[in-house]
C-alpha cells in the first residue's frame, strides 16, 4: 500500500511503516527512502528533552522531510516507544550508530545516546585488539571524541596513540568533529620523536615535516591550525585529550 501526501509542489509517493503507523497518530515524517512513519506527539515530548527543529518549523498538519533512512528511523523511534525492550545495536553498522546517535543527542533522549555510547566503546575495544587497528577505529574516535570527549578522556587517550599510524589525508576522509585536534596531536608526537632522534645523535627523517603539515593545513583552509597547534606545543601535553580542550 502507498500513500500520496504532500502539496501540490512537493508530491511524494510513499510506503506507510508496519509498526509505526497508528491511526491517531499527530505527526507524520517521511525518510529518505519515502517510508511514512506516524508517531504520536507525547511519545516524543515523553523521551525528548530537545526541540526538534523539523517538527516546530513544518506548518501545522504537514509532514516532516528527514534525511535518515526508514532502516535507522525504525530503530531510532523504537528508543521512544516503550513497548519492549530497547533495539539491539550489536548487529549495525559504524555508520548507522553514528546517525542513532546523532539523533539521539538531537533530541535529548538519554537512553538512546547511553546504549550508542555502549556500542561505540565495545566496538572501539575491539578494533584496537586487531593488529594493526583498521581504519573504523578512526570512525569510533570521532564519534565518541563529539559526543563523550570529556568523560572519556582516558579511553580516548589510549585510542589516540593507536591512530597515529593513519597518514593525515586518510583521517580527513573519517574525522569530522576531531580532525583539527587530532592534527596538532600526531605533530606534538612528530616534534617528540624529532627531539628523541637529537638527543641521542640519529636525526629523525621527519625534521621539519611537522612545520610542513601546519603550512600545508593553513593553505587548505585551516586558519587556526597553526595558532592551535603552537599553543600546544607550549603547553608541552601530548595527550589528544589535553589537545581537545586547547582547542581554538
Amino acid at each position: 500500500m502507498t500513500e500520496q501526501i504532500g502539496t501540490d509542489t512537493h508530491q511524494v509517493i510513499s510506503t506507510p511503516h508496519g509498526k509505526f503507523n497508528a491511526s491517531d497518530a499527530d505527526i507524520a515524517i517521511i525518510s529518505s527512502d519515502h517510508v511514512l512513519f506516524r508517531i504520536h506527539s507525547k511519545n516524543l515530548a515523553f523521551s525528548s528533552s530537545n526541540a526538534v527543529p523539523d517538527m516546530n518549523n513544518a506548518p501545522k498538519g504537514e509532514d516532516c522531510y528527514w534525511e535518515e533512512t526508514s532502516e535507522v528511523l525504525e530503530t531510532f523511534f523504537a528508543f521512544i516507544y516503550f513497548d519492549g525492550p530497547h533495539p539491539d545495536l550489536t548487529d549495525k553498522s559504524i555508520e548507522m550508530i553514528q546517525v542513532i546517535g546523532r539523533l539521539a543527542h538531537k533530541w535529548g533522549v538519554p537512553h538512546a545516546t547511553a546504549i550508542c555510547k555502549l556500542q561505540m566503546l565495545l566496538i572501539q575495544e575491539r578494533l584496537l585488539r586487531q593488529h594493526p587497528p583498521p581504519k573504523e577505529l578512526l570512525q569510533t574516535f570521532d564519534y565518541l571524541t563529539e559526543y563523550h570527549g570529556r568523560e572519556l578522556a582516558d579511553v580516548l587517550d589510549h585510542a589516540a596513540m593507536y591512530t597515529l599510524r593513519f597518514p593525515v589525508v586518510e583521517a580527513k576522509q573519517l574525522l569530522s568533529y576531531s580532525f583539527q585536534p587530532w592534527v596538532c596531536f600526531r605533530l606534538l608526537w612528530v616534534d617528540g620523536c624529532i627531539f628523541r632522534g637529537k638527543q641521542f645523535g640519529r636525526p629523525h627523517e621527519l625534521q621539519e615535516r611537522s612545520q610542513d603539515i601546519v603550512r600545508e593545513m593553513a593553505e587548505h583552509g585551516w586558519q587556526n591550525i597553526e595558532a592551535h597547534y603552537n599553543r600546544s606545543r607550549i603547553m608541552r601535553m601530548p595527550r589528544f585529550s589535553a589537545t581537545l580542550r586547547n582547542e581554538i
